[in-house]
C-alpha cells in the first residue's frame, strides 16, 4: 500500500499498460513498409507518453507545495489535494517545521506567530494577504 502522498500502484500500472498499448499502435502505425521515417514512430510514441502524463491526475504529478510567489519576504505556495482542489499557503521562510517555527497566514487570513518569533508589519501582512486571497481565488496566479 503506497503513502497518502504517492499515486496507487494500480493507477501507475494503468498509465504504464497505455503508454505501452500507444507506443504499439505507433509501431504498427508507421510499420518500415509504409515507408515512413523510424524517428515518427519515435516521435508518436512521445506524444502519446506526454498525452498520458497530461491526463494523470495532478495529485500524482504535484504532490507537495510549489512555490508560486513570493512577496514582501513571505512565500506564497500551492499544491493540489487528491480532491484535486488547490490549496495555497503564505509564510515568512524560517528554519523548523510549519507550525512550530514560521509566521504565516491561516485559512481565514489570521497572523499567526509562534511563541518566540517577532511580528511582520502591517504592509507586508496586508501583501501576503493579497497574494494568499488572488492564490485562492483563480488556478491562474498573475
Amino acid at each position: 500500500m503506497g503513502s497518502m502522498d504517492s499515486p496507487s500502484l494500480e493507477s501507475m500500472a494503468s498509465v504504464m499498460t497505455g503508454i505501452k498499448l500507444c507506443c504499439d499502435v505507433a509501431h504498427v502505425a508507421f510499420h518500415p513498409f509504409t515507408h515512413v521515417n523510424v524517428d515518427a514512430s519515435v516521435f508518436c510514441c512521445m506524444k502519446c507518453l506526454l498525452l498520458l502524463v497530461s491526463l494523470m491526475g495532478t495529485s500524482a504529478l504535484a504532490q507537495n507545495f510549489q512555490t508560486i510567489d513570493r512577496v514582501d519576504g513571505w512565500l506564497i505556495e500551492r499544491k493540489v489535494d487528491r480532491e484535486q482542489n488547490h490549496v495555497c499557503r503564505a509564510s515568512l521562510p524560517g528554519g523548523g517545521s510549519w507550525f512550530s517555527a514560521r509566521v504565516r497566514l491561516d485559512l481565514n487570513h489570521a497572523l499567526v506567530v509562534p511563541k518566540g518569533l517577532t511580528t511582520p508589519n502591517t504592509a507586508s501582512v496586508d501583501s501576503a494577504r493579497k497574494a494568499l486571497h488572488l492564490c485562492r481565488s483563480s488556478l491562474l496566479y498573475f
